[in-house]
Formats: structure tokens, sequence, C-alpha cells
């Protein structure tokens, strides 16, 4: 879309792009009928604003306890999105049917327990019905890229770390939020530490936080950090965190946020004078580095590349500009902006007919799509047909 370098400057000061904002919805509400479980499950699923228009793949974020955290973990997403530190997301939130028989590992030997919270143990069988229908039908039906998050609070983050314990394949990043380590005299601990010893080539992140929750929890949390601090191996990304301001309750939306912008750590590269050192080729390097942490082929972000070539062609360096334009056009081929940015720059290096019909392109597509700077890009074309026919 076209810009003054003044707008790049602007840009870069606060967030990398430019489009007016689609209002935020909360999701949609789906009821699956498990084989798994005996029973139907409530889902909620929450698209990316661009989701309708832009052709492209997301990473996914599930979540327990959707009654409760699914609202404020949309929004932190959003926001961190928005402002270029971390890339868009789907998010899928898990309603409650029997909390502590889905969320619980198997009781045996706790006679305790089983007296107590005589449903729980049905961790195993829940973990099944994630893996076996629910992350299935979530791919079959939306455009996902094969990075996949999952975060639990309290028995959903003791679910969190039994799911990385006995299925580290299944999610890259597990966000355990005061999880209750204590669960069978420490089981997860011990299942976590025999995961580590045997593991050795573990690729994933772990982010697991606790607040002020007494005794008990702070055992289990001690125990975990003793662990990893002395096996965890190298590609396992691990942070556990403490914090003392927050409680059992107000510790997760500070926990969600913390954790995903620590995960895309580099997502939004440090630009000086609007540039990156080395242009094109080093911000390539840049994202495959960050593609070899994350275990995940990461895309460096359209906004990002677009405000790059507008740099660029504000400097009048314009070979340079259309190295990122033709960039973006490659990598996200179903983007309308990107060939209307093209346009622009093939238009200032005196390719008119090129530019004309890269302005045509990106009519096309967001006719296609609805897309709200349809009439920005008529505007675009309509002003080069004038400029070539005064000629």
């Amino acid at each position: 879309m076209r810009r003054t370098l003044l707008l790049v400057v602007a840009l870069l000061a606060i967030a990398p792009a430019a489009r007016a904002q689609a209002p935020l919805n909360l999701g949609e509400v789906f009821n699956l009928d498990s084989k798994v479980l005996g029973e139907a499950r409530k889902v909620v699923v929450w698209t990316p604003p661009d989701y309708a228009s832009s052709g492209r793949r997301y990473p996914v974020l599930y979540l327990t306890d959707a009654e409760r955290q699914f609202g404020h973990s949309v929004t932190t997403i959003e926001f961190l999105s928005r402002n270029g530190r971390m890339p868009a997301a789907i998010v899928i939130g898990i309603f409650n049917v029997a909390r502590t028989r889905d969320l619980t590992p198997y009781t045996a030997n706790e006679p305790d327990v089983d007296r107590r919270l005589p449903m729980a143990g049905g961790a195993d069988k829940f973990l099944q019905f994630v893996e076996t229908e629910l992350v299935p039908w979530v791919e079959q039906q939306y455009r996902t890229e094969p990075f996949r998050m999952f975060a639990g609070h309290s028995f959903g983050g003791l679910f969190a770390v039994h799911t990385l314990a006995t299925k580290p394949e299944l999610f890259n990043v597990v966000i355990a939020v005061s999880p209750t380590l204590y669960w069978r005299q420490d089981e997860p601990v011990k299942r976590l530490k025999a995961l580590v010893e045997t593991r050795r080539d573990l690729n994933r992140t772990l982010y697991l936080t606790l607040g002020t929750e007494g005794a008990q929890m702070q055992s289990g949390f001690d125990a975990l950090k003793a662990v990893l601090e002395k096996q965890a191996p190298p590609g396992l990304h691990w942070s556990l965190v403490q914090m003392p301001a927050e409680d059992h309750g107000s510790i997760v939306l500070r926990s969600h946020y913390d954790a995903l912008e620590k995960t895309f750590d580099g997502w939004q590269l440090r630009l000086t004078d609007g540039r990156y050192e080395g242009g094109l080729k080093a911000v390539e390097a840049h994202y495959e580095k960050l593609s070899a942490r994350l275990g995940w082929k990461a895309t460096p972000p359209e906004q990002i590349i677009n405000v790059l070539g507008y740099a660029e062609l504000g400097a009048g360096r314009i070979e340079e500009a259309l190295e990122f334009f033709q960039y973006n056009v490659r990598a996200y081929p179903g983007s309308a902006n990107v060939y209307d940015s093209l346009g622009e720059g093939l238009e200032h290096a005196g390719r008119l007919d090129e530019a004309l019909a890269k302005y045509e392109e990106a009519i096309r597509r967001a006719e296609a799509a609805g897309d709200t700077l349809l009439d920005a890009f008529v505007q675009h074309r309509d002003a080069l047909r004038k400029k070539m026919a005064a000629r």
C-alpha cells in the first residue's frame, strides 16, 4: 500500500501493520461427538481477524478451562501479534465436563486421593481425545501450521506437564501455569525427569509459572527446577518462573503473555533507522535461526518485510525495495497488499506496465476476499492509468 517515508517511520515506532483492525470476535462454539470419551465435548475456536482474507496458515494454541481462560488468551494473542511480537495464531478452547476426571493422571495406590477425588485419573483418556479427535478435527477444518501450543492452569497445568512427559511430539510449546506438581507424590516431576534423561534430542519449549501459593505447590516447582537445571537436554527451551506478586487465580493472564512473548523472542526485528543491517539475506538468516530454535519453519512476517521495502523505497534504493516486495509475493501469494506494494515499487522503477498488472492483481484478490484496502488499491491503479495516458 502507498506510504510516504514519514509514514514508514511512524509505523516502525508503533507497529508493523497499517490495516484497519476488524472488530474482535470471541470465537465460534462447536460440539464434537467424542468416541474416545463417549460424550459430546464443547470447544470454542477463534481465528485471527485476517483469516478469511489472507489465505495463510497459522500456529494453534490449545487451552483448557475455556470458560475462564479463553477470552484473555485471545486478546493477548491478538495484541502481541498486532504489535509484531509473535505470529497470529488460532486459539482452541476446551470447555469442561468433568474437570478433575479429565485433567488428573491415574491415582492407583493413592487411597487418600481416591477417597477425596473419586473421579480423578482420566488424563490419559482425555489426552487421547485431544490427540486423536480434537487436533485432527482442527487441522482438517482450519488452515494450520505444524506448530502446536498447549496451555493449562492448576489441574490444567498438571495435565500440560503430563502431556509433555507422555506425548512429547504432540505440542511444540507447553505452558503450565500453577501446575499441581505434587500430584501422586510428585509423579509429574518423576515422569518429566524420565523423559529428559532418555530424550536428549528433545526440541520443545516449556514455560512454567508459580505465584505465592504455599509450601506444597512450591515443593513441586523446586523439585522440577532442580531436575531441569541438572538434566535438561540442549534442545529443551525451558523457563520456570516465580511470580510472587500473583496468586493462584491472577497468575494466568500474565503467564500466557510472558510465555508467548518469550517463545517467539526474535519474531520482531530490531531495526535501525528503518533498516535491518544486511538487507533481505540477513532477514532470512535471522528467521532461519529462529526456525531452528522453534522446530518450525518461521517465515518473516509480511508486515515487517513490507515496512522494510518501503523504507528502502523512501530512501531511493529502488532495487533493494523490489527485493523485499518480491519476497513478500513469493511468501504470501494470497495477500492482496503484497501485489499493491510490488506495484508501487515497479512504478517507481519506471516499469509501468508491470506495475499496472500488479495493481490489477491486488484489486482482484481484494474483491474476492472483501479486503478493507480495496478502495486504496483502486486509487493506485487509476492514478497510474492517468499517468500512462498522459505520456
